[in-house]
């Protein structure tokens, strides 16, 4: 993840591979049970996916998922729809 995040920064949203590695390390805290990290991550994922390759890409269906997982076991269910 940081030589990811080190060429193309923390904030990338010119390609698709850093919604990608934000999405794994979400998966990768909530096996940990670190739900606060895993929210974190999944939503920067979202974000780049989206400004990457838009709303109705087959991609983003799998990140809003994972994001929707996780806000459904917040109780925001409302933000999760």
């Amino acid at each position: 993840m940081r030589p990811s995040e080190s060429a193309l920064g923390v904030k990338d949203e010119t390609t698709t591979e850093s919604g990608h590695i934000w999405r794994a390390m979400g998966h990768i805290r909530n096996a940990q049970k670190r739900y606060e990290e895993d929210l974190v991550y999944h939503e920067r994922a979202v974000k780049n996916i989206k400004a990457t390759v838009g709303d109705t890409n087959h991609f983003s269906g799998d990140f809003f998922y994972s994001l929707a997982e996780d806000l459904i076991r917040r109780g925001d269910n409302t933000r999760a729809m």
